[in-house]
């Protein structure tokens, strides 16, 4: 079997092959790839396309509805020196997280909704 390389170019039944895409799925299918997400799509006809699969997407800010990649996260700790070293210490269990495009805070809820594991909180 031979290895699809990124950059090369391939007739596109070759293509087809090369992915081990069956004959009856080959054609009226498309990917489409950006910065914000990259799915899989059908064509429909009359220029209109069906999601089938999302490959990678960007998670969506409740309040503002823009794609983020990044988080804003503050949380209280204090250097304490103990046994010769400096160590951080949690001084308490406040943690604010914001949006930032908008610079909204999220709540609980909207981190859940966003994916953020609660051990990284």
């Amino acid at each position: 079997m031979q290895k699809v390389e990124p950059g090369k170019s391939y007739d596109a039944e070759e293509l087809a092959k090369l992915c081990g895409q069956e004959e009856d799925l080959r054609y009226g299918y498309h990917a489409f790839v950006g910065d914000n997400a990259t799915v899989i799509a059908q064509d429909e006809g009359n220029d209109v396309v069906k999601v089938i699969e999302i490959i990678r997407q960007k998670p969506i800010c409740p309040m503002c509805h823009k794609g983020i990649d990044t988080i804003y996260t503050s949380r209280t700790v204090h250097l304490k020196f103990k046994d010769g070293k400096w160590v951080e210490e949690q001084v308490d269990h406040y943690f604010t997280a914001q949006c930032p495009e908008c610079i909204e805070e999220f709540s609980p809820e909207d981190l859940d909704k966003l994916g953020v594991p609660n051990e990284i909180r």
